[in-house]
């Protein structure tokens, strides 16, 4: 188990990149006792809520975008994906001097245990989601 304070500093710390490089804004921190824990982020047209449920050690990411590219709130024009089902949407457009970019630019980092470890994987797949998030046809 781990503190909410705790992964909410390391989701800001390993998830930097989508303020710094994709002009991502921080929405919202949710910590829900030792339960339940969300950070979210959002552009314009997608949120990335990166969430974890502390008593089954359960980490979900996943990318929201409206189809009328805004978003609105109503769950009826609003796509969700996980970040399995982007990866696998966006892997052909990653190249292997890509994927070698992207662990040099994670290398700072030093994950301690399963969580870390599960958070810093999720946060390089992101990264390279996104960068190709353009050449996705999501209708």
């Amino acid at each position: 188990m781990i503190e909410g304070n705790l992964y909410t500093q390391l989701v800001r710390s390993y998830f930097d990149f989508l303020v710094t490089e994709f002009d991502f804004k921080l929405l919202e921190l949710n910590i829900k006792h030792n339960i339940f824990y969300e950070v979210q982020y959002k552009d314009k047209t997608k949120k990335v809520i990166i969430s974890y449920k502390n008593l089954s050690a359960h980490l979900m990411v996943v990318v929201s975008m409206s189809q009328n590219k805004e978003l609105s709130g109503k769950a009826d024009d609003v796509t969700v994906l996980s970040l399995d089902q982007l990866a696998i949407n966006v892997s052909s457009y990653i190249d292997k001097a890509e994927i070698y970019l992207n662990d040099k630019f994670f290398s700072k980092f030093y994950a301690n245990g399963k969580l870390e470890m599960d958070l810093l994987k999720a946060a390089k797949e992101l990264r390279l989601c996104l960068r190709h998030f353009h050449k996705l046809e999501l209708n």
